[in-house]
């Protein structure tokens, strides 16, 4: 291969004709090197490609965003709590699709199954809300609206209120600032 300093990217060896052990057989002594095939010729890499370079540096962002070591406000977390027969859910954390529209919709199922169809979400510790988010709200949306329940949001952030207005779900979504205001809306309706 080529010994060029600045240009020493890949060095080249050519097959040799020979048996396992590399040695050659008496009748292949007197054609040596010679093939009926051109000989193929095998690359060694001493310099990683880029290539090779951006898919560690990749695969290095992709591992940061997606392994959360230790980040509790990453997941989703609900709790419940009843009151004047209204399920109030607190969720915390972000609400982004994948295992917690599953741990969302049980809860509500499970609530269904009770016969609280009465739904007051409360968003106050909910940090961000992606698009997949907002699909896991609208199918407990529906999920209450098919049981004849209601679900009403609560205490909704202001990054959160924009991306309603921009989606224009704020004209599905009832939204209130205040809990009791919240709680005697479903005794009106």
């Amino acid at each position: 291969g080529r010994k060029c300093a600045s240009r020493r990217r890949f060095q080249t060896s050519y097959a040799r004709p020979g048996n396992f052990f590399g040695s050659l057989t008496p009748r292949a002594e007197l054609f040596r090197g010679w093939t009926p095939y051109p000989r193929p010729v095998y690359i060694h890499r001493t310099v990683p490609a880029r290539t090779d370079i951006l898919r560690q540096r990749a695969g290095k962002r992709l591992r940061r965003v997606f392994t959360h070591s230790g980040d509790d406000t990453a997941k989703m977390k609900i709790k419940e709590r009843e009151h004047d027969g209204v399920a109030i859910l607190e969720l915390s954390g972000k609400i982004m699709g994948g295992p917690d529209s599953e741990k969302f919709s049980g809860v509500l199922k499970q609530l269904v199954h009770e016969e609280k169809t009465r739904v007051l979400v409360d968003l106050a510790k909910v940090t961000w809300v992606n698009s997949t988010g907002l699909g896991i709200l609208i199918s407990g949306y529906t999920t209450m609206k098919r049981s004849n329940g209601e679900m009403k949001l609560l205490n909704v952030s202001e990054r959160i209120e924009s991306i309603f207005m921009v989606t224009k779900l704020a004209s599905v979504f009832e939204s209130y600032k205040d809990e009791t205001e919240a709680i005697q809306s479903f005794a009106t309706d």
